[in-house]
C-alpha cells in the first residue's frame, strides 16, 4: 500500500544538489529555485496514460509557449533543434532551428520560416531546451544593460557638444540657442 498523499499546502524540507553554473544563471535571472524545483516535481510526476506522437508534439508545443513572455519582453530566440543536411562528400552541415515565440521557428542558416514544431527533424530534448533558453535569457538582458549604457553615454557625449557650441557661439555674440530647443 502506497503512503497517503500529504494536505495540499503543507511542505517539508528538501536537499537539493544542482550545478554551480545553473545557479548563476538562475540568480541572475533573479530566479526563486525553490519553487521553481517545487514546480518541476509535480510536472515530474504527471504520468499521462499511453502517449502518442501527437501528445508529444502538444506538451512539446506547451512548452514552447511559456517561454512567449520573456521572447517577447527581451526579443530573443532559443535554439530548440536542428536540421542535418548531408552533403555528397560525406559532410554534414547542421542548420539550427530557433523558436522566435508565439508559435513561430525559423531556420537559423536560411533565415526561413519552418511550418511548425513537427516539421522539425530534430527537436532537442526539453533539458536542452530549457538550458537554451536560459543561457539566451541571460545574454539578452545582459545585451540590453550594455545597449542602454552605450545609449545613455552617447547622449551624453551629444549633450557635452551641444552645451559646448551653444557655450562657444554665446560668448561669440552669435545668439546661438542649444539644439535641444528647436523653433517651429
Amino acid at each position: 500500500m502506497s503512503e497517503p498523499m500529504s494536505e495540499p499546502g503543507k511542505k517539508k524540507n528538501l536537499m537539493l544538489t544542482v550545478d554551480e553554473n545553473t545557479i548563476e544563471k538562475a540568480k541572475k535571472l533573479r530566479l526563486n529555485i525553490s519553487d521553481i524545483t517545487e514546480r518541476v516535481l509535480k510536472a515530474y510526476t504527471f504520468e499521462p496514460e499511453d502517449p502518442d506522437r501527437e501528445m508529444v508534439y502538444a506538451k512539446y508545443a506547451e512548452l514552447m509557449k511559456t517561454m512567449d513572455p520573456m521572447i517577447e519582453k527581451y526579443r530573443f530566440n532559443v535554439v530548440v533543434g536542428d536540421y542535418v543536411d548531408k552533403q555528397a562528400d560525406g559532410s554534414e552541415i547542421v542548420d539550427l532551428v530557433l523558436y522566435c515565440g508565439n508559435g513561430r521557428y525559423l531556420s537559423d542558416a536560411w533565415g526561413e520560416s519552418i511550418g511548425g514544431i513537427k516539421d522539425i527533424e530534430n527537436l532537442y530534448p526539453p533539458k536542452t531546451i530549457l538550458s537554451k533558453f536560459l543561457e539566451a535569457l541571460a545574454d539578452a538582458k545582459e545585451s540590453r544593460k550594455e545597449e542602454v549604457s552605450r545609449i545613455e553615454f552617447v547622449r551624453k557625449v551629444i549633450e557635452a557638444v551641444n552645451d559646448e557650441l551653444v557655450a562657444k557661439h554665446s560668448d561669440a555674440g552669435l545668439g546661438v540657442k542649444p539644439a535641444r530647443s528647436s523653433k517651429k
